[in-house]
């Protein structure tokens, strides 16, 4: 029931957004009404006849009010004080806003549209609460805007719940803002604006009676051979006052007939009420995706429910799978393998299939790869068992008569070549490959073509097995393709098997914390354990540690005995507490359950402390604390935001524009650290080749109006901003990363000796890309990031040592000395009667210990008993025996 309730809860939250009312709370078309003032300075407004032959009737001309130098500011207001009360329905927080305007920039306009880097901006503002600090803000360059043309610009949000000030909102200023940013235009018209309206939403009425139901009802992956299968679906109503009544339930599509269900029409609902009604599965002994529609008909608006079911062999799990129709794995391949998704061209009654193109122009590269999306790395499943456990990767395969691969090359013996490959953890020894020579496989004929065998135990490095990368390889031997298709392939799928046991601990074999900071710790991991039996339920009794450090590792209190019923999972807490030490800590899990042909499952555990990166930072305003985009190039796709940040007051947000596949931020930094030549590129100095640089940055994916998960975000550095030989950093899908909460990337890399372009190195570009990988966004998805970082290695010497606390405690007869340390150094302090002599008399130093390790970066001593030793005066001294390694 936890998964309707929380279908159940975003449904009701969607339904409230899609029916919420809009109020118009300023407006003025420059004929029937009259919102906006008069203006001011570069924005003074007259109503004049429409210029511009639309069909308009009044028109408002924005004009360079002051002469120039006076001003560059303009703005168009409401009249004087210029601030709106918000509608008392309207909820902050939760409403949203719209603001527009028709704008149209004559070809003689006053302002400019090009002054070097710097053309004039038009912007719309609100300003919550009448405070010019957490605005709303959306900025247009002028060059941006064609001319001669009337453009509708709009600026839409969430009316802030407070303002800067923490105050609840209760009012707003809206502005339209014309920006002579040289402040050189002479008296004249700027532009022509008409039909301004600014409006805020209310929540709906309440819909009643409201049906509410999921859209989506899936009977999860099953085994064949097993079912038919039932589940409940719950029908409720939320309205408040109406009942509802339910007088059709009709089931329709492809597999209409492995679905059916039973009930009682009309069902009457009254208001708070549910029902379930029982929907029955059978596959009946088949495989594959199975898909129907339920609509639901009644005295509310009627409702579509998508059923399906997936039903595989027993014991066989699909880790990747691609039809090139609703079931999608594989990426569109590279060079010699690029792939499109294209209707069948073979007339052999399928529906889409991958056409495999040669994408490089001849002698490029004689390897084409089909793969998953980067990094193409897929992990087996914890079921499986590596060394036991088969795999069975299979394609259909077919080659065109006017194939641009050679099936023989002039009687050498030599045709290209199509291979299977599986990379064990990436690596490429040890792969399991198979090969067809072109000319085996006959012209204009499908081809079933599959590889079996079983999982590695281990891989090329003796490690565990725990993924694999699949390749489909194109093979242009003699590297003379022409462009054009050279096969075409359908119905991809990697399958492994897992063991017939029941319970049966299913556990990833590795658990590696990676690299670590020193002395950000402790650090937590979960293990998820699985029980992939059927009927009865997995009872973990305890788990032992083992290693070198085995003391570092430990798991949550009261995490055991563990019980995981069939087909469930469980996420046990694990913890490693390095302290301040560094280097590589080792140890292992024994989970004992009663698993029967496993009893007792090992995990190796792995972890690695590094000390903090110590660097010359060469981003600014990375945090956006500035309160704008200083130092970033400001644009339509990038802006500045407070509403959702990692630290502070200030972040940034990108939105994809719709149909194309590539977005980006950049730079626009001053000079220092920026090139001479180019803002948007970091000067690289002599000294700082070969060095090490660290990178960090924070994104926050919205549930709602976020990135697609089949997107990706990276940063690019091009060195000596050439594309070629450019370097991708923390390439991640936007799918991995976590809704609503930030997420953190790094990564590392050493500045090279030259650029992508051959020459010596002397500056580096970095770009933020975010990419639409289907070209399917509709335009305004959005990410944020904050607390971006690109540090260049600047080791700096430790400060001296040096006491710097001293405290005489003689209530607890004890003396506290303190000083600087390093994280993880071995210190050791003395004391003395005097700063001369050889014996405890005459000053002699007496070492009190040492062995401190210090754990922060101020460490304190005790010295229990030294006031009451009946010395006149004492001294300490802190020697530094050795540094961390």
């Amino acid at each position: 029931m936890k998964k309707v309730f929380l279908s159940l809860t975003s449904s009701l939250f969607l339904c409230a957004f899609l029916n919420a009312q809009n109020i118009i709370i300023l407006e003025d078309d420059f004929d029937t009404t009259n919102g906006l003032g008069t203006g001011n300075n570069a924005a003074k407004t007259t109503t004049i006849e429409d210029p511009t032959d639309s069909g308009r009737g009044n028109v408002g001309s924005v004009n360079i009010g002051d002469v120039a130098g006076t001003s560059p500011w303009g703005e168009v207001r409401a009249p004087w004080p210029g601030s709106i009360d918000l509608p008392s329905e309207s909820v902050p927080g939760t409403d949203t806003f719209i603001m527009k305007v028709d704008l149209y920039i004559p070809g003689d306009t006053t302002f400019n549209t090009a002054d070097g880097d710097s053309p004039d901006r038009f912007n719309m503002i609100l300003r919550w609460n009448g405070i010019n600090a957490g605005n709303n803000n959306k900025k247009w360059e002028w060059d941006t805007l064609e001319s001669d043309t009337w453009h509708t610009l709009e600026m839409t949000g969430t009316i802030k719940e407070l303002d800067s000030d923490g105050n609840p909102t209760v009012s707003v200023i809206p502005i339209l803002s014309f920006y002579d940013k040289t402040n050189d235009a002479e008296p004249g018209v700027a532009a022509y604006i008409d039909n301004f309206v600014l409006e805020v939403s209310v929540p709906a009425a309440p819909d009643d009676p409201n049906l509410i139901v999921e859209s989506d009802f899936s009977f999860g992956d099953l085994e064949q051979g097993q079912g038919p299968y039932t589940k409940a679906l719950t029908i409720t109503n939320d309205g408040e006052d109406e009942v509802l009544e339910v007088t059709g339930l009709t089931i329709s599509g492809e597999n209409e007939d492995s679905f059916s269900l039973s009930a009682d029409l009309p069902l009457n609902l009254d208001p708070g009420q549910s029902v379930d009604i029982d929907i029955d599965f059978d596959p009946d002994g088949e495989l594959g995706l199975f898909e129907a529609v339920l609509e639901i008909n009644s005295n509310d608006d009627d409702q579509i429910v998508n059923l399906s079911g997936k039903v595989g062999e027993a014991n066989v799990i699909v880790i990747l799978e691609d039809n090139f129709d609703n079931v999608r794995g594989l990426g569109s391949g590279n060079n010699a393998g690029k792939t499109t998704i294209i209707a069948d061209p073979t007339d052999s009654g399928r529906d889409n299939v991958g056409s495999v193109n040669i994408g490089d122009p001849t002698g490029t590269s004689p390897w084409g790869e089909l793969r998953a999306p980067w990094p193409g790395s897929i992990n087996l499943p914890t079921e499986s068992v590596p060394g036991l456990d088969t795999f069975d990767m299979q394609i259909d395969l077919y080659i065109p008569s006017d194939t641009t691969f050679d099936t023989d090359l002039e009687g050498n013996g030599a045709p290209d070549r199509f291979n299977m490959i599986l990379r064990w953890n990436g690596i490429n020894q040890q792969n399991n490959n198979k090969k067809w020579e072109w000319d085996s496989l006959e012209a204009d004929t499908w081809h079933t073509l599959n590889m079996t065998g079983t999982i590695r135990e281990t891989d090329a490095e003796g490690n565990p097995t725990t993924s694999v990368i699949p390749i489909l390889s194109f093979y242009d031997r003699s590297n003379n393709a022409e462009p054009g298709v050279a096969a075409y392939v359908d119905n991809f799928k990697l399958k492994v098997t897992t063991p017939d046991e029941d319970p049966n601990l299913a556990v990833s074999s590795v658990l590696d914390f990676g690299e670590l900071v020193q002395g950000e710790g402790p650090f937590m991991r979960k293990v998820q354990v699985s029980n992939s039996g059927s009927t009865q339920d997995l009872n973990i009794s305890k788990a032992s540690l083992l290693g070198p450090s085995k003391e570092d590792f430990q798991f949550a209190e009261d995490t055991f005995p563990v019980k995981v019923g069939p087909g469930q999972s469980a996420d046990l807490e694990l913890i490693f507490d390095p302290g301040v030490r560094l280097g590589l800590f080792e140890s292992t899990i024994t989970l004992e359950s009663d698993d029967e042909n496993d009893p007792e499952v090992i995990i190796n555990l792995s972890g690695t402390v590094l000390p903090p990166f110590q660097g010359e930072e060469l981003i600014i305003n990375g945090d956006f604390e500035s309160g704008d985009l200083s130092a970033w190039r400001d644009n339509d796709r990038f802006n500045f935001t407070s509403e959702v940040v990692r630290a502070g007051e200030g972040a940034a947000v990108f939105n994809l524009l719709g149909g194309a596949q590539w977005g980006e931020a950049r730079l626009v930094a001053p000079s220092p650290p920026a090139t001479a030549d180019n803002p948007q590129a970091l000067e690289v100095t002599p000294d700082m080749i070969g060095k090490n640089y660290e990178y960090s940055a924070w994104y926050y994916r919205p549930a709602e109006g976020g990135m697609a998960t089949n997107d990706t975000i990276r940063m690019i550095l091009r060195w000596n901003a050439v594309n070629a030989g450019a370097t991708a950093h923390a390439i991640t899908n936007v799918g991995d990363i976590p809704v609503d909460t930030w997420f953190q990337v790094k990564a590392k890399g050493t500045i090279p000796e030259v650029g992508g372009d051959g020459e010596p190195l002397t500056s580096m570009l970095p770009i933020w890309s975010f990419q639409d990988v289907g070209v399917d966004a509709a335009g305004g998805e959005i990410m944020y990031i904050d607390e971006v970082s690109l540090k260049i290695e600047a080791p700096e010497a430790p400060d001296p040592l040096q006491i710097t606390g001293f405290e005489i405690d003689n209530d607890r007869d004890e003396i506290r000395v303190s000083w600087n340390a390093v994280l993880g150094a071995l210190y050791a302090v003395d004391r003395s009667t005097a700063l001369a002599g050889e014996n405890l008399a005459e000053g002699f130093w007496e070492e009190l210990d040492d062995s401190i390790i210090a754990e922060d970066e101020a460490p304190t001593f005790i010295d229990e008993g030294a006031t009451s030793l009946g010395e006149s005066r004492l001294f300490y001294r802190v020697r530094l025996i050795a540094l961390p390694e």
